[in-house]
């Protein structure tokens, strides 16, 4: 991935806005190491069902190590009547 990269996600149902928060994924390195994604932007585009995470400097800005692997992990919420800890679907599914 180009250190400028950025990571779409597709869904194929709407998203509970309101879940669509850095605390809903992990980015990790090839050793599993949680890359810190405190600054890290993340944008969803409701008509398209997308969410993209792009570096705390916006798109085009150097954020990821050139050559290296990442993996997303993408939480499940704890309590299904919270909107924190996990992407949701609009019903909360």
């Amino acid at each position: 991935m180009p250190a400028d990269g950025v990571i779409q996600i597709a869904f194929d149902r709407y998203l509970l806005p309101s879940t669509i928060t850095r605390q809903s994924y992990v980015i990790v390195d090839s050793t599993n190491t949680p890359l810190p994604n405190a600054a890290l932007k993340t944008l969803y585009d409701p008509v398209a069902r997308t969410v993209t995470i792009v570096g705390p400097d916006g798109p085009g800005k150097p954020w990821l190590t050139p050559d290296q692997s990442y993996k997303l992990v993408l939480l499940v919420p704890n309590d299904p009547r919270s909107d924190l800890g996990g992407f949701c679907a609009i019903d909360r599914a």
